[in-house]
């Protein structure tokens, strides 16, 4: 196993669903399942340039605080022709009224 830092990659349910037929069933994946698959890793791989810049100024916004949102070295960053969104963790108790 790899020490390296997690990531988030995200499949559509059809992605999982492959997947998990050829984990346990061990159903070979035919020529098109295996390129889209590695594709979607492909791009989780391939982080943009500007990705830690982001992460950076996502997590000097004014609501992020420790124990309350936060944001993750590696957190997943999806950028458009305007900005870029931010993968945060925001925290919520067991006691939404507390």
């Amino acid at each position: 196993m790899s020490t390296d830092s997690a990531t988030w990659v995200c499949f559509t349910n059809g992605e999982m669903a492959l997947l998990k037929d050829y984990l346990e069933a061990g159903r070979p994946l035919t020529e098109d399942e295996t390129s889209l698959l590695l594709n979607r890793i492909d791009t989780y791989l391939s982080p943009d340039a500007k990705d830690p810049a982001y992460r950076a100024v996502a997590a000097e916004l004014d609501f992020v605080r420790e124990g309350e949102c936060e944001i993750d070295d590696h957190a997943v960053v999806s950028v458009s022709d305007d900005g870029a969104y931010v993968m945060a963790w925001v925290w919520v108790p067991n006691d939404p009224e507390a």
